[in-house]
């Protein structure tokens, strides 16, 4: 099929305006990157989404341009803005968890697996919010955004302290055995 302007500007739409955006973009780059073994378009009402397809084949740059473009215009978007925010903090929450996890399990040499985990995660996230709630009291009188800041500053140190305490680890385990 023949890329055209509309036919772009259809898709691009279509993904600004999309609550499964996320999920079709990803979709949509699978595609792409595995065009010359397993060539796949979209049918019905995500028809129009097959110009993203045939962009990203023609020329992968002008398909991440496209997509930055999308993510902007959705960014503008109060309701959408809410939605992706939402999902990325899930997303942010679910690797940390995920790292911490991978870290208890390096320490303690067996996989947490089960019920064993999901106590695991309660914990954890009992104790992270103690904490957090600390770090901001810390800060004493804040606006609600100082707040957001101050909460987004305690979740960078927990990460880079659990990047390193993985690298820490890890080179120990290297060390000894």
């Amino acid at each position: 099929m023949v890329v055209t302007k509309q036919r772009v500007t259809d898709a691009v739409n279509f993904l600004i305006a999309s609550d499964q955006y996320g999920r079709l973009i990803r979709e949509i780059t699978d595609v792409i990157e595995r065009w010359n073994v397993r060539p796949m378009a979209f049918a019905g009402k995500l028809e129009c989404l097959n110009a993203m397809i045939d962009v990203g084949v023609e020329n992968r740059e002008a398909f991440e341009r496209l997509v930055e473009l999308i993510e902007q215009k959705r960014s503008i978007l109060p309701e959408i803005r809410r939605v992706d925010y939402q999902r990325k903090i899930m997303q942010d929450r679910r690797a940390r968890q995920g790292r911490a996890i991978d870290l208890h399990e390096l320490v303690t040499g067996k996989p947490i697996t089960g019920t064993e985990r999901a106590k695991f995660i309660k914990d954890l996230q009992a104790r992270w919010r103690k904490e957090r709630d600390a770090f901001i009291a810390g800060k004493g009188e804040l606006s609600w955004s100082d707040r957001n800041d101050a909460a987004n500053e305690f979740w960078d140190l927990v990460d880079a302290k659990l990047e390193q305490n993985l690298k820490d680890e890890a080179a120990r385990k290297k060390v000894k055995g």
